[in-house]
């Protein structure tokens, strides 16, 4: 949407600069597999100097910009793309990683619609504006819920440890949640692209269009579930879930194997595992679960707990902060 940032070929999107190291990283370890060591170093050394770059040129004013324009100017308002992947790819320093999510969920996050914001900003005259800035205040893009993009905000939420608020965000994705708005006027039973802002807002626009779907699924089975398959026949088991869920179970068929998977939580965290047994048997939960396809059906039980060495995550620290600073400023401070 943005296509004149870099239109003389000089401006740069600092979003895409965290998307290419992860790109760089995931190929360096297939060159790996392909057993290519001068291109899997190459690919590696590319990515530290893209991150100490990213960190240098990327950060301000309490999070990542956006982009930077062909003149130099630099394209600085808080979007949940940039943000979300400066923690999805890995790059971001730790202190960066918290600072930048909790400043999208706070800016970006409306209660009121339950919709995050794609950035909050309205483009109008921007010179690097393209062809989002012709869509009205609130229209697709331009100070609305765009969903695709919006949706790795509760991805990397997940990803960070706070189960409590990916439950929170990852509603705001479903068409379940806005369809019982008035408002909302679209489908209950699919994605919608949009969800717009301004005088349209908690409007639903361009269903079964959304490239999202598949990415907000994944995030609520591997992220917030915690059911992770690193191959076909092999199950990781760590989830991201509230602290007041006590338990939830899941049925997987391997095959014409069925597994059904139940996770406690007696102690009331997010995350974390304690223990797993597979029919009865402990195992070693950071080596996974082995799947067979034998027919027959499997148990798997999993306790979760604080784990040694560990502590429990949570956003409200750097949430408090935000709103002391500015408490009549973000989406998250708004009443709903």
């Amino acid at each position: 949407g943005m296509n004149l940032v870099g239109r003389f070929g000089k401006g740069e999107s600092v979003w895409l600069g965290f998307f290419l190291y992860d790109v760089l990283n995931k190929f360096a370890g297939v060159a790996d597999q392909q057993v290519d060591a001068e291109t899997a170093k190459k690919y590696r050394a590319a990515a530290v100097t893209l991150k100490a770059n990213l960190e240098k040129h990327g950060w301000d004013n309490g999070h990542y910009a956006r982009a930077y324009a062909d003149d130099g100017q630099k394209v600085d308002f808080n979007d949940a793309i940039v943000q979300s992947w400066a923690v999805l790819s890995g790059a971001a320093s730790d202190d960066h990683a918290v600072a930048a999510v909790a400043s999208a969920v706070h800016d970006l996050y409306d209660p009121d619609a339950k919709t995050i914001l794609l950035f909050d900003k309205v483009l109008d005259k921007e010179s690097w504006g393209g062809s989002l800035a012709a869509y009205p205040n609130g229209l697709r893009e331009n100070n609305a819920q765009y969903t695709h993009g919006s949706s790795w905000l509760p991805r990397a939420v997940a990803k960070l440890g706070d189960g409590d608020w990916a439950m929170k965000l990852l509603p705001a994705m479903l068409p379940t949640q806005p369809a019982s708005d008035p408002r909302y006027g679209a489908e209950p039973n699919v994605v919608a692209a949009d969800i717009y802002g301004g005088s349209k807002k908690g409007e639903g626009g361009w269903t079964w269009y959304s490239g999202g779907p598949g990415w907000i699924y994944r995030t609520g089975i591997e992220l917030i579930l915690g059911l992770q398959f690193k191959d076909a026949n092999k199950l990781f088991i760590d989830p991201c879930i509230p602290k007041s869920w006590p338990s939830f179970e899941v049925a997987h068929q391997q095959g014409a194997s069925r597994y059904t998977i139940e996770v406690k939580n007696p102690e009331g965290i997010s995350k974390g595992v304690k223990q797993i047994r597979v029919d009865g048997v402990l195992i070693d939960a950071a080596a996974g679960v082995q799947l067979v396809d034998d027919g027959k059906d499997h148990r798997i039980e999993v306790v979760m707990g604080q784990v040694a060495g560990t502590k429990p995550f949570s956003l409200a620290p750097a949430l408090a902060v935000l709103a002391a600073k500015n408490p009549a400023a973000g989406a998250a401070q708004r009443p709903g």
